[in-house]
């Protein structure tokens, strides 16, 4: 299972998906979640805005995100 990492609409906000019957269309599980924002919280990155989102300070932490989380 893949794991996407997708800019949203709103500056400087990511979200996570999940890999499901080749698209990316579900939120991962409870603890991979939780993994990622206790290191958003660790690295002075930014907050957790939704239940799959993050508002992250900048465009560096951004960057970070997503190499640190998308597997695609």
């Amino acid at each position: 299972m893949g794991i996407r990492a997708q800019i949203g609409k709103r500056k400087n906000y990511v979200e996570l998906w999940a890999q499901a019957d080749q698209n990316f269309s579900f939120p991962p599980d409870d603890d991979t979640l939780l993994e990622v924002t206790k290191w958003v919280d660790e690295n002075g990155l930014g907050k957790r805005m939704a239940y799959n989102g993050w508002q992250l300070n900048d465009q560096s932490g951004i960057t970070a995100f997503i190499l640190r989380w998308s597997t695609e």
